[in-house]
């Protein structure tokens, strides 16, 4: 039976496993702390503990979930790496008001995990050798940067131009790399606090149910008409083509 392996527990991650183990799907997360393995075992998923931007570490939850699950289909990263300091705007902030290490602090977190998961996801559906399909999820400054999130964007540019190449070099294969981008903000308890001070209305937020059952949508797809990349706006927000 085809099996799904969710990087990330908690919030998206823990949404994106639900809507598989309500098809039941055999599914299993990876987290860095024991305690969001927790919460996934109790969600019924078998659980490991890996920091997703260590390939190394990666590729070892990966082969213990094909020797768990017995197969291994779909693997998502729902990992979220935004991780402001005190004094710094959320995306970083203007450029030419950006710390020295900015830089580094802003881009480089997203792009190894982004590295991680696409290398190791691809070995280890290429070790199962029936295909399959990896989806990385993204957020909407992948597509269009604006102000204060110059750093931001370039993180999720560059981890959306990594992933396109990675479909190119997969599609021969059977393999299948989308990109799924949130144009919004995730109507999530851990951006609640944000949203609130940001004053951003609910319906410009993107439910992770949705975002879920989008991430099920691109797994479950047809292999003569597929998604590469797949756009999830809010109804609030305006839409760019």
């Amino acid at each position: 039976m085809p099996a799904v392996v969710v990087l990330g527990g908690r919030n998206l991650g823990g949404a994106v496993l639900d809507a598989f183990l309500a098809d039941g799907w055999p599914a299993a997360g990876v987290s860095l702390s024991e305690r969001t393995a927790e919460e996934t075992r109790a969600r019924g998923a078998l659980a490991y503990t890996a920091d997703a931007r260590d390939p190394d570490a990666l590729a070892a939850a990966l082969s213990r979930a094909r020797e768990d699950l017995g197969d291994l289909t779909v693997v998502v990263n729902a990992v979220s790496l935004a991780r402001a300091r005190p004094a710094e705007p959320f995306h970083g902030g203007a450029l030419a008001d950006a710390r020295a290490d900015a830089l580094h602090w802003w881009t480089v977190p997203v792009l190894e995990a982004g590295f991680a998961f696409l290398r190791e996801g691809a070995r280890a559906l290429q070790q199962r050798g029936n295909g399959g399909v990896l989806v990385q999820i993204t957020n909407g400054s992948s597509r269009r940067p604006a102000v204060g999130t110059a750093l931001w964007s370039a993180a999720h540019a560059g981890l959306r131009a990594m992933t396109h190449a990675t479909a190119q070099e997969l599609r021969p294969q059977g393999i299948r790399a989308c990109l799924l981008v949130v144009d919004g903000p995730l109507d999530s308890p851990a951006t609640d606090e944000r949203r609130w001070q940001e004053g951003v209305p609910v319906q410009a937020t993107a439910d992770q149910s949705a975002v879920a059952a989008a991430v099920r949508y691109l797994a479950g797809q047809d292999e003569r008409a597929v998604s590469y990349e797949l756009v999830v706006t809010p109804t609030g927000r305006q839409w760019q083509p």
